[in-house]
């Protein structure tokens, strides 16, 4: 589907793209709403578009979703005790793909989502 250029979308693009890390529609939503005002609705319908439009990724956790700039294919950890969402840059995920691009079933693989759970180190310690 083709969409229109909006200002609302340009608003959260330049505010996804300024951010570290993972958001959600809320915090996005209160983000914004620091400087300028617009809708949780309006919020949500433009986070859909970007993501049909693979400009962002969606990510659920067990609370919810958050929302990820970074689309190229990478895994993240995520903290059960601080609910922290951490992306996983160094991990030897062009060899994964080759190695499930080679099983019979799989004819081609698009993208991918892989989510390890445990506790992060900052918890740990404590």
């Amino acid at each position: 589907m083709v969409y229109k250029a909006s200002k609302q979308r340009e608003l959260i693009v330049s505010h996804l793209r300024d951010m570290d890390g993972h958001i959600s529609a809320e915090q996005l939503f209160k983000r914004i709403n620091e400087s300028q005002k617009i809708s949780l609705a309006t919020i949500y319908r433009n986070l859909g578009i970007l993501v049909e439009l693979k400009e962002i990724k969606k990510i659920p956790l067990d609370d919810g979703f958050v929302y990820d700039k970074t689309c190229a294919p990478h895994y993240h950890f995520y903290c059960d005790t601080c609910a922290t969402l951490f992306d996983l840059e160094n991990t030897d995920l062009v060899k994964v793909h080759q190695t499930l691009q080679t099983e019979s079933v799989i004819g081609e693989i698009d993208t991918y989502e892989v989510t390890i759970k445990g506790t992060c180190i900052n918890c740990k310690k404590n």
